[in-house]
């Protein structure tokens, strides 16, 4: 059914088992997760996870750059004052690869290559390319439409709708620890801020 009116859009992310993986990558993904059947803390998220991980994050705009900045300390450069890639000599694999976009209208185009086949279950190979359109669909909402194409690990692009909704109620970013003294533990689903223990 539809969602009521004022409801978040739903994220269409796909199980690992719902991707069109090849079979190569199938079987790798499964081993991977019997490898690690477990949830873990991780700490810092790489691209595409970044997209869906729990912390608040925010926008940095430039007629040069947008840059993301998460609660986790992360930070995506997507440079857009009209440069390309780096050329083969000058471009590695890197968490969170090499990005650059254009504003189409109010809609933001991202092209992003060179991301590091990643340690979260299921992964892709480092040939991957995507392509994300980031919009506002409503005054508090916006959606990342994010195509993968990726020639080893996929059999067809794979494209995905991820929600976001703006937070309202903060007053500064809090960035969170991956330590001992873990300040943001996970209650009820969501991620919260404790006041430091004495």
């Amino acid at each position: 059914g539809h969602a009521p009116p004022g409801a978040p859009p739903k994220s269409t992310a796909l199980r690992a088992d719902q991707v069109p993986y090849t079979p190569e990558y199938a079987a790798k993904v499964a081993e991977a997760r019997r490898n690690n059947p477990g949830a873990t803390k991780e700490c810092g998220f790489p691209f595409p996870f970044v997209m869906e991980n729990p912390w608040v994050f925010e926008f940095l705009l430039t007629p040069e750059e947008t840059a993301m900045i998460w609660g986790g300390r992360e930070i995506r450069h997507v440079y857009t004052d009209g440069r390309g890639h780096p050329s083969a000599e000058d471009l590695w694999p890197t968490p969170w690869g090499d990005s650059v976009g254009h504003w189409e209208g109010q809609t933001l185009v991202v092209d992003t290559v060179a991301v590091q086949p990643s340690r979260f279950p299921p992964t892709l190979s480092d040939q991957a390319h995507f392509t994300e359109r980031l919009r506002m669909v409503s005054q508090d909402r916006f959606e990342d439409e994010l195509t993968i194409e990726d020639p080893v690990a996929l059999t067809e692009p794979l494209t995905i709708t991820i929600p976001y909704e703006r937070v309202t109620d903060l007053d500064r970013m809090v960035h969170g620890l991956c330590d001992e003294n873990d300040r943001n533990p996970v209650v009820d689903g969501k991620l919260t801020v404790a006041p430091p223990e004495h």
